[in-house]
């Protein structure tokens, strides 16, 4: 063992009874129940794998965070796909599955402006006027 790896498992050995127990990992805490609210909430959805990668929680931690949102109400479970948020903050949030669409039509019209402007180039360089006023 060099000394690194020693150093690692002494500062390890000392940090466990500051890292949470599983038992308080089972149940959310308050502080985690009302960051979740507010993520489903502002964002009109929710999905366990959402919360996962938002709040930097385990699977275990986030489907139990979610299965809590369901039952206080907050969300409500779809038939398909995630969970919607009961009373949304942001009503007029456009997803960007729906912005795709215009964004892939606006890249076209540049494109086609682009090619107009390449096309319509006579492709020859400008030749300036060889004539020289002061030689005659």
């Amino acid at each position: 063992m060099n000394r690194r790896q020693f150093t690692a498992s002494l500062s390890a050995l000392f940090a466990v009874p500051a890292l949470p127990s599983m038992a308080t990992a089972a149940a959310p805490s308050a502080a985690n129940l009302k960051v979740a609210s507010i993520i489903a909430r502002s964002h009109n959805r929710c999905s366990p794998e959402m919360l996962a990668r938002l709040m930097r929680l385990d699977m275990g931690a986030a489907t139990g965070l979610h299965n809590t949102l369901l039952r206080q109400g907050v969300i409500m479970s779809a038939p398909v796909g995630p969970a919607m948020a009961t009373n949304p903050t942001n009503t007029h949030c456009i997803t960007n599955e729906a912005l795709r669409p215009s964004n892939m039509l606006q890249k076209l019209a540049k494109l086609k402006e682009q090619a107009d402007e390449f096309l319509s180039d006579d492709g020859a360089p400008e030749v300036e006027d060889q004539t020289d006023p002061t030689r005659e």
